[in-house]
């Protein structure tokens, strides 16, 4: 049994344990010593880390230095600037990174071969793959192999490199996604640095769109590796997972894509036309998906040497579907709710409401307001989706009465956000239609009428997740350390604050 202690870095919470061992065998995949990626983590050792730890920077980038100098009011260190480009550092906001590669990109094209000596420029295409295998080595939570390992550990006691295995290609998937989505979205920044969508619009231009997908295909590629290398072979007496186990990487990533496609859909929606059905069925995919096949990878497997019926293996099949689907709507229904229940703990940038993204939050506050005060609803539907000119008299009223009838409730004073009396609904006379009011006004909407809402559909979902582990224990198919696991684990990832 390769149980370990809590390693902090993880991105598991500490109470749980940790299965150690096993992240180290998932950070020697990741880290290149399993065959093809071992190439691609050399070439982002020679090019990445050349590159930032390089006097060049001070060439190419006095301004920016410079810059960096006097909002601290005193010179940089080496050190500190190295903290800063390559790890975020106090300042190293993805900006800071981005200039730096611009400045470089422009000393590069007027000839200046002394400022880029050696240029990483000469080969983008190699630049541009050494970013992208930087995704996968920069850590996460570790929540998705953390998943298949501990229903390794529920069925058959111990983890293995098999499980490993798997996880890293878990690991390597979500990576793709996540270029794929900072391609989509025209992110900065993401885990602290810069993702590989800006350092190809720094390379390459107009169309560096097209580079961040194929950049994003590649490293797919690559978790299917992770993945063939332990399947059965006849040739070998290496016990690795049935060949029709494996196909269900390939499932996943075409699922993933799916909850991608319609993730796009609902940015297109208004949040009067979406439902909670619509929101389920995006999770499948685009949460579910990476989540589900690890652990369907694992279960596969111990079935095939089990001694269960076929009727018995269907149910088990079909409870451990029970507990999936409703830990990933958990887990993405957690991921909104930190952002406007709990930003002053996670640290995330708060742009679900800028955006007028359709969260769990807002459908649930959506569906509150209709079930109890459609004219409150109303109100909200408008502000959130533009359905209005301008600010009338009977906006107003509606805006005061919601605010007097939600600060009367017990649940919205004990909150803890840093005043309650801060979360005004009130709609001033000046205020016009799409004004700077009303990112705030939803907000404190969400928060007002939204949070009880959420935490009675979370709550079914614990409750169809904790009825699924009792029968798989019930039915001895998992231990009972594995059970109140599982069950830890559907609380936190609704509840966490990162």
């Amino acid at each position: 049994m390769s149980m370990g202690e809590a390693r902090s870095g993880d991105g598991i919470d500490p109470d749980f344990g940790s299965f150690g061992s096993d992240f180290d065998r998932i950070d020697d995949v990741l880290e290149g010593d399993n065959g093809p990626a071992k190439l691609l983590v050399e070439a982002k050792t020679t090019v990445v880390d050349d590159f930032i730890y390089s006097e060049v920077l001070k060439d190419v980038a006095p301004k920016v230095i410079s810059s960096l100098e006097e909002t601290l009011e005193r010179p940089v260190s080496d050190e500190e600037m190295v903290d800063a480009i390559k790890h975020g550092g106090e300042h190293g906001d993805g900006e800071f990174y981005e200039r730096i590669l611009n400045l470089a990109i422009e000393a590069d094209n007027s000839g200046d071969t002394h400022a880029i000596q050696n240029s990483i420029f000469e080969d983008k295409v190699e630049v541009s793959d050494a970013f992208a295998i930087d995704y996968i080595l920069r850590g996460g939570k570790r929540l998705r192999p953390f998943m298949t390992l501990l229903a390794e550990f529920g069925l058959e006691g111990e983890t293995s490199y098999k499980g490993a295995m798997v996880g890293a290609s878990q690991e390597i998937v979500h990576a793709s996604s996540l270029e794929h989505d900072d391609d989509m979205d025209d992110d900065v920044v993401r885990r602290g640095k810069l993702t590989s969508e800006r350092v190809n619009k720094a390379l390459y231009g107009e169309g560096s769109w097209k580079q961040s997908v194929l950049d994003g295909n590649k490293v797919e590629a690559w978790g299917n590796e992770a993945i063939n290398s332990i399947i059965d072979d006849p040739s070998e007496s290496f016990d690795g997972i049935p060949k029709q186990a494996s196909k269900l990487i390939f499932q996943m990533e075409a699922d993933l894509n799916d909850g991608q496609k319609r993730d796009i859909d609902m940015e297109d929606m208004q949040l009067g036309e979406a439902s909670l059905e619509d929101y389920e069925e995006m999770i499948a995919g685009k949460t579910g998906a990476l989540f589900k096949s690890g652990v369907d990878i694992i279960l596969e497997d111990h079935l095939r040497d089990s001694d269960y019926l076929q009727d018995e293996r269907e149910e088990i099949r079909g409870l451990f579907n029970e507990y999936m689907t409703s830990f990933n709507r958990l887990f993405q229904s957690g991921d909104d709710a930190i952002e406007v229940f709990r930003p002053e703990e996670s640290g995330k940038s708060e742009t679900d409401v800028a955006n007028r993204k359709i969260t769990f939050p807002a459908i649930q506050t959506k569906d509150h307001l209709q079930q109890e005060r459609d004219e409150y609803a109303e109100l909200l539907l408008d502000v959130f989706d533009g359905a209005y000119d301008e600010v009338t008299s009977e906006m107003q009223s509606t805006a005061e009465e919601m605010h007097q009838e939600a600060m009367q409730k017990d649940e919205v004073r004990e909150e803890v956000f840093e005043d309650p009396e801060d979360m005004d609904l009130t709609i001033s006379d000046d205020a016009e239609a799409g004004g700077e009011w009303e990112e705030e006004w939803i907000t404190n909407a969400i928060r007002m009428y939204g949070k009880e809402a959420s935490e009675a559909v979370a709550d079914s979902y614990l409750g169809t997740a904790f009825s699924a582990v009792d029968e798989l224990y019930e039915m001895d198919v998992i231990n009972d350390a594995a059970r109140e696991k599982y069950k830890q684990m559907a609380e936190f990832v609704w509840n966490r604050d990162h």
